[in-house]
């Protein structure tokens, strides 16, 4: 294993050594040991969250796949992401990159095919970052370590990022959101900068109302919970104002750089298409101004179906016990 996916990794003692044995990375020091599945570091979790359950059920994230399908959310809001990415990425591609959440990888892809080259990605679902680690090229191999972990616990040592995003992740930890957020500033340096997209209330509130569900979009409203259902499955998730998240980054000491969002045009028109309400072709010149339309809406101020808020990390960590190793 490459010196800098050893050099971040969290370990019991003061003076971590970590070396590769075999299928685990053993620290000389203290003997710490982590464990090697398929070139996937595995952390074992002491405590699994509802959002973890549920897309263990389902099988991981199909988002890279999905935003390959027109009409698809997936398709419309995968380059909404990419153009916030392109546009607060380290311009260093040495930089060190956490994707925390990162599923089968729709915006880890972006680091790779952007050059950057000590790139992490980490998610609780091992098949999710199966996928991903099957679709990687053997020159891009030793510039990303996949970690399955869970966000609460991370198995990487204090200030060693220069930019961690976390994209639809840690919502799912419902009141534990706080606690998730300050453990990927733990792991930022200090100035280092933090991108993350949550749902919005009203833009969730809108979009259930949409889809019809009266139970989901009265809840939504007064317990700011969302049901969010793929197949069979379901899950409830946190929802969010700007002036809640604002209180939330100030008190954690994070400066907004830039709030924007998602636009809910995706889902409308993934919805309308799914429904059969758009019958006529669309021709490639209207799709081209359709997908136009979805990120020129998002950048605006209006109704986002995620916030997404770009910060930089000020003053001093946020306080909270170290995780275990």
């Amino acid at each position: 294993m490459e010196k800098w996916k050893l050099g971040i990794l969290k370990c019991k003692c003061s003076k971590p050594e970590f070396a590769e044995d075999g299928g685990r990375i053993v620290c000389n020091n203290c003997g710490n040991t982590y464990f090697l599945q398929d070139n996937i570091l595995c952390v074992e979790e002491e405590a699994e969250d509802n959002g973890t359950k549920f897309y263990e059920k389902i099988q991981g994230t199909r988002l890279w796949e999905r935003s390959k399908v027109k009409f698809t959310a997936s398709f419309f809001e995968t380059k909404i992401y990419y153009q916030y990415l392109e546009r607060y990425s380290p311009v260093e591609k040495g930089s060190l990159i956490l994707d925390i959440g990162c599923g089968d990888g729709r915006n880890t892809q972006w680091f790779i095919t952007n050059g950057y080259r000590h790139i992490v990605g980490a998610d609780s679902n091992y098949e999710s970052l199966l996928r991903l680690q099957q679709r990687i090229g053997a020159k891009d191999k030793g510039n990303i370590l996949l970690v399955k972990c869970n966000a609460l616990n991370l198995p990487f040592g204090r200030n060693m990022f220069d930019f961690v995003i976390a994209i639809e992740v840690l919502y799912f930890l419902n009141e534990r959101y706080e606690i998730g957020l300050r453990e990927a500033l733990r792991v930022l340096r200090m100035n280092g900068h933090f991108m993350e997209s949550e749902p919005s209330w009203m833009g969730m509130l809108t979009w259930s109302a949409v889809e019809g569900d009266v139970a989901n979009t009265l809840k939504t409203f007064k317990e700011a919970l969302f049901k969010e259902q793929f197949s069979s499955s379901s899950v409830l998730h946190r929802v969010f104002t700007p002036t809640e998240l604002e209180q939330i980054y100030q008190e954690s000491n994070l400066k907004i750089i830039a709030r924007s969002g998602t636009s809910l045009f995706p889902v409308m028109f993934s919805h309308a298409y799914r429904a059969g309400h758009i019958k006529q072709n669309i021709s490639p010149k209207q799709m081209t101004e359709i997908e136009q339309m979805c990120l020129k809406s998002s950048v605006e101020e209006g109704y986002h179906r995620h916030i997404v808020i770009y910060s930089e990390l000020r003053g001093t960590h946020p306080t909270q016990n170290e995780p275990k190793p």
